[in-house]
């Protein structure tokens, strides 16, 4: 079970570097990963539900370095 957990933790890291890498705006290299809309709400409303997403993740990781540590031992 805890094998399992630790593997959904790694997977959760590896999809934060992302999500952080898609918002920075300097990294133009990144950012042309997806394509994005010409139009400033759709772009806006794009970015308000990454940061959101990328909250998330990082409470989902918060949480689940807390159970890796309780029950690891």
């Amino acid at each position: 079970m805890i094998q399992f957990i630790r593997l959904f933790w790694y997977l959760n890291i590896l999809l934060i570097i992302f999500f952080i890498l898609k918002q920075e705006p300097k990294l133009k290299g990144i950012n042309n990963l997806s394509k994005r809309e010409k139009g400033f709400s759709i772009s806006s409303v794009r970015e308000k539900t990454l940061l959101q997403q990328t909250w998330s993740l990082l409470i989902l990781f918060a949480t689940l370095t807390i159970i890796i540590v309780k029950y690891s031992h």
